[in-house]
């Protein structure tokens, strides 16, 4: 299921971005946050932070822990200097969301040697 990444995409106005969102993170439960073809969402993380934030939170979880594992099998980049930051940012801006980015930058500090630490300029 992971190698499906590739319909996910808010720039062609397919599909509602809150039900995109929604069916993102039924299938990064599945996979564990493994999926392949990670373009789509990153093009669209951003997005759907604002019109599902949420979701998105939890995508982002999924997405980023599973990246960080040392058993993660095909991913070695993280985009964390554009989209990503940027979604983060978008989740903390909301007040019901802060508590929530907070925990998440958090418990990603101590993974991965330390590629996560640029998050914490979201929180402080």
């Amino acid at each position: 299921m992971a190698e499906f990444g590739y319909w996910i995409s808010v720039e062609k106005k397919v599909l509602d971005n809150a039900w995109l969102a929604e069916h993102i993170l039924k299938t990064l439960e599945k996979t564990k946050g493994d999926i392949e073809w990670e373009y789509g969402l990153m093009k669209s993380v951003v997005t759907l932070a604002k019109e599902a934030p949420e979701d998105t939170s939890q995508i982002l979880r999924l997405y980023l822990t599973n990246m960080a594992s040392p058993t993660n099998r095909s991913h070695g980049w993280i985009y964390l200097e554009s989209e990503v930051f940027e979604a983060l940012k978008v989740l903390y801006s909301i007040q019901s969301m802060r508590e929530r980015v907070r925990n998440l930058v958090n418990d990603l500090l101590p993974l991965a040697s330390g590629r996560f630490w640029k998050l914490k300029e979201i929180i402080n």
